[in-house]
C-alpha cells in the first residue's frame, strides 16, 4: 500500500458509548422535551411567537440534577415568568419535583425507640 494514502482515523467507526450513558441521554432528552412542552402550554405560545394570548415570558434556563434508578441526570430546565391579575410569578414545572429541603431528616420521622434498646423493656 502506498504511504501517501491514509485511512482517516475512525472515519466509519461509531463512538463507543456505554449502555448507562445512552440511557441517560435519552432520559434527559425525554424529560427536557416534556418540560419545554409544559412551559409552551403554560405560556400559550411557542418561543419567539408574538400573540395577544401570551401569558408570560421565558427568561433563560437553570441547571438541575435529578437522581433516579439509573443515577443522576443533569438537566437544563427553562425558566419563565407568568403574568395574571394578581401579578407576576415564576413558573415551576409540575413534571420535575421541587428542590425544597425536607423539614425533618428521615431518621427523625421514625418512631422513637427506647434509649436502652428494644429488649430492655422486656427484661424488667
Amino acid at each position: 500500500m502506498d504511504k501517501r494514502i491514509r485511512k482517516p482515523a475512525a472515519a466509519h467507526e461509531p463512538e463507543r458509548v456505554s449502555l448507562g450513558e445512552l440511557i441517560h441521554r435519552h432520559v434527559r432528552l425525554a424529560i427536557e422535551t416534556a418540560v419545554h412542552e409544559e412551559l409552551r402550554a403554560a405560556l400559550g405560545t411557542s418561543p419567539y411567537e408574538r400573540t395577544e394570548v401570551r401569558r408570560g415570558y421565558r427568561n433563560g434556563i437553570k441547571a438541575r440534577t435529578l437522581t433516579g434508578p439509573t443515577g443522576p441526570v443533569a438537566l437544563s430546565v427553562p425558566r419563565a415568568t407568568l403574568f395574571n391579575v394578581a401579578g407576576a410569578r415564576e413558573w415551576t414545572s409540575a413534571i420535575i419535583p421541587s428542590t425544597r429541603p425536607m423539614l425533618m431528616p428521615p431518621t427523625s420521622r421514625t418512631r422513637p425507640s427506647s434509649a436502652r434498646g428494644p429488649s430492655a423493656a422486656r427484661a424488667r
